[in-house]
C-alpha cells in the first residue's frame, strides 16, 4: 500500500521522547484496570454463565477446543475469552477475578492503543485526552470491570487499528506489511471472541478513513484481499478443528445461529434503526459532552487531514454499522467508544485550538461541555460528602439491605450508598474532595491545560466512584453468590436445580457441572420425583416463584432478601 508520509503530523517525529511519560501512563493503565475490576462481583446474567464455560474448561479433563456449558456444547460463543479466563484459573487465579481478567486485558490493551494513536496523529495533549475520555466513559469503565466479551474484543479492535497506524506511516515496505500484518491477526483473533465485528469495524474505519483523506485509490491493490485471509486465519485454524472434534451441526450452529441468525436480529436483542443514537450519548458520558463541539471544529474540505478523518471514520463508520444491523444492545457500542474519545480529544490539539478561535458555535458548545463536566464534578463532590455525613450519624446497614418488608424493597438508591461500609465511605469522600478540586480547576481562571486537568480528574474520580463506590453496593449479584455459599452446606450432595434466577451461578459457585434448567411446574414435579431417594432442592428467585408457582412436595427453606432485586429462596423437599 501507498505510504503517504505528507499527511502526518509534526508529533510523529517526537515519538521517540518521553519514553518515562509512556512507562508511567502504562502503570496507570494497570492500575486503573486493576480498581475497575477489583471490588466487582458478577452481576449481569452473562456474567455467570461465561465463568462457568471457563470453569468447565479449566477443570481437569476439560474441553479446549469447544466449549461446554451445563454438560452439553455451548454453541453461542467462540473460545478466546474462554481459553484466557480458563488459563488463569490453571494458574491459580480463582473465580471471578480469573472470568474478569480478560476485560481487564481488553480494557488495557484498548487505552493503550488509543493512546498510542493520538499521540501519533495529534500529539501528547490530545494522547492524554483521549486516555481520559475513554477511561471515564461510564459504560467502557463499567464493562472494562466485568466478565464479558465485548471489553477483550475492544481491546482487539483497538490493537488493530493502532497497527494500522504503525504500518501506514513506517518508511519501509518491511516493516509497514509487519504492522499490517499484525493488525489483520489481531482483528482474526477478535473474531474468536465475539464474530466477525472484530473485522468489520477496523475494515470500515480504515476505508473509510481513507476516502475522507483522498487516498480510495490505494484499495485497488491485491493485499486488500490478502489482508482480509490473514485476518480470518485465527478462525480458518480453529473452525475446522472444532468441527472435526464436536461435529458439522456445531460449526452449523455457531456460524449461522451466532454469526448471521443473531446479526441479523432473528434471534434476539432486536431495536429500532436509530436506538443508538438515543443510548450512545448517555453510555459515553462525560465525554459525549465534548462531541458537539468536536463536531462544529470539524473542517469539511477534503482531503482531511488523518488526525480528523480517522477518529470520525471509527466513532460514525462504528455508530452508522451497527445501526444497520437489527440486533441492539448497549455493550455492543463498546469497540466504538475509542473512535469517540480519539474525536473528542481532538479538541486539545493545536490546529483544532485555531478552529475555537475562528469559530463561535464551537466556542460556546466547548465551554457548555465544560461546565457541564464541572457541574457534575461539584453535584458529585457534594453528594460523596453529604453521604458520609448522613452515614456517621448512623443508618444500620442490615436495616436497608437485609430487611424483608417490601417497604425497605423500595428503598431509593440513596439510602443504600448511605448503608455501605466505613471502607466504602472513606473511599468515596476522598473522591468527593477530589471531584470538589477538580471542578474548582476547571471552572477558575487559568491556563487551558489545568482547565483540562480540573476536567480530568472529575472524569477519573467519577469512574472510581461507580466502579469502587456505587456498584460494589447496588449489584444484586454479590448476594446471589453469599445466597449460595451459605446454602452450600445444607445441599451438600442432594439433588438441586435451577428454577428460574440463578443464571448458571449455582454451576460455578456450588462446583456443579450440571444443574438443571426447570422451565415450569411440571418439569419441577418430574425432577423431584426422579430425585426421591434423595433430599432435592430448587433454586429460584421470588420473581420466577410467584410467576411459575411452587411445585408440589417442597417447600422455602430459607429465603435471602435483596432491596434492589427480588428475593432468593431454596425451597427444599425436606429439612437438612
Amino acid at each position: 500500500m501507498t505510504n503517504p508520509t505528507h499527511v502526518f503530523r509534526p508529533a510523529v517525529q517526537s515519538i521517540g521522547a518521553s519514553r518515562w511519560l509512556t512507562a508511567w501512563v502504562v502503570v496507570a493503565v494497570a492500575l486503573l484496570v486493576v480498581s475497575l475490576g477489583g471490588a466487582r462481583d458478577f452481576s449481569h446474567i452473562d456474567e455467570h454463565r461465561y465463568a462457568e464455560v471457563s470453569r468447565v474448561m479449566a477443570a481437569p479433563g476439560g474441553d479446549w477446543l469447544v466449549p461446554h456449558l451445563n454438560g452439553a456444547v455451548y454453541h453461542d460463543k467462540p473460545p478466546l475469552f474462554f481459553w484466557i479466563a480458563a488459563s488463569a484459573q490453571r494458574l491459580g487465579i480463582a473465580l471471578p477475578a480469573a472470568a474478569i481478567l480478560p476485560s481487564q486485558l481488553g480494557a488495557a490493551a484498548a487505552l493503550l492503543a488509543v493512546f498510542g494513536i493520538a499521540r501519533r496523529l495529534a500529539g501528547l495533549e490530545a494522547a492524554l485526552a483521549s486516555l481520559v475520555l475513554l477511561a471515564s466513559g461510564v459504560r467502557f469503565a463499567s464493562f472494562a470491570g466485568r466478565a464479558n466479551l465485548d471489553a477483550l474484543l475492544t481491546g482487539f479492535v483497538a490493537v488493530s487499528l493502532y497497527a494500522y497506524i504503525r504500518g501506514d506511516e513506517a518508511n519501509e515496505r518491511t516493516a509497514s506489511r509487519g504492522w499490517y500484518a499484525i493488525a489483520c491477526l489481531a482483528a482474526g483473533l477478535g473474531v474468536l471472541v465475539k464474530g466477525p465485528l472484530a473485522i468489520a469495524i477496523p475494515a470500515l474505519a480504515i476505508a473509510a478513513s481513507r476516502l475522507l483523506e483522498g487516498r480510495a485509490r490505494s484499495f485497488v491493490s491485491v493485499w486488500v484481499p490478502a489482508a482480509f485471509a490473514l485476518a480470518l486465519l485465527p478462525v480458518a485454524l480453529w473452525l475446522p478443528a472444532a468441527g472435526a472434534h464436536a461435529g458439522s451441526d456445531y460449526v452449523a450452529r455457531i456460524v449461522m445461529r451466532h454469526a448471521v441468525e443473531h446479526s441479523l436480529g432473528l434471534v434476539a436483542h432486536g431495536g429500532a434503526p436509530l436506538d443508538y443514537l438515543r443510548i450512545f450519548p448517555v453510555a459515553f458520558l462525560p465525554g459525549a459532552v465534548l462531541l458537539p463541539a468536536a463536531f462544529a471544529t470539524l473542517s469539511w474540505r477534503r482531503p482531511l487531514a488523518r488526525a480528523d478523518a480517522f477518529p470520525l471514520a471509527w466513532f460514525c463508520g462504528g455508530i452508522l454499522l451497527l445501526s444497520l444491523f437489527p440486533v441492539k444492545r448497549h455493550h455492543y457500542l463498546m469497540p466504538i467508544y475509542p473512535g469517540a474519545a480519539l474525536f473528542a480529544a481532538r479538541l486539545a490539539t493545536r490546529d483544532v485550538g485555531r478552529r475555537l478561535g475562528e469559530r463561535r458555535i464551537a466556542r460556546v458548545l466547548l465551554a457548555a461541555g465544560r461546565f457541564a463536566i464541572a457541574a457534575l464534578g461539584a453535584a458529585l463532590g457534594v453528594a460523596l460528602l453529604l453521604a458520609a455525613l448522613l452515614s456517621w450519624f448512623g443508618v444500620d446497614p442490615s436495616a436497608v439491605i437485609q430487611a424483608p418488608s417490601r417497604a425497605a424493597k423500595g428503598a431509593a438508591t440513596w439510602q443504600l450508598v448511605v448503608a455501605a461500609s466505613s471502607q466504602t465511605i472513606a473511599l468515596g469522600v476522598a473522591l468527593g474532595i477530589a471531584s470538589l478540586a477538580g471542578m474548582l480547576l476547571a471552572v477558575a481562571p487559568g491556563s487551558r491545560s489545568r482547565r483540562a486537568a480540573g476536567l480530568a480528574v472529575i472524569a477519573l474520580a467519577a469512574t472510581l466512584v461507580q466502579a469502587r463506590v456505587i456498584e460494589p453496593i447496588l449489584e444484586p449479584g454479590r448476594e446471589k453468590r453469599a445466597f449460595l455459599e451459605s446454602v452450600a452446606a445444607r445441599i451438600a450432595d442432594g439433588a438441586v436445580a435451577d428454577y428460574g434466577g440463578m443464571h448458571f451461578a449455582a454451576n460455578w459457585v456450588l462446583r456443579r457441572d450440571v444443574v438443571p434448567l426447570l422451565g415450569d411446574g411440571n418439569s419441577a414435579e418430574r425432577f423431584l420425583a426422579e430425585s426421591a431417594t434423595r433430599p432435592a432442592f430448587l433454586l429460584a428467585d421470588r420473581a420466577n416463584l410467584d410467576r411459575k408457582g411452587i411445585p408440589a412436595g417442597v417447600h422455602p427453606i430459607v429465603e435471602w432478601p435483596r432491596a434492589l432485586a427480588p428475593d432468593l429462596v431454596l425451597l427444599g423437599s425436606q429439612e437438612r
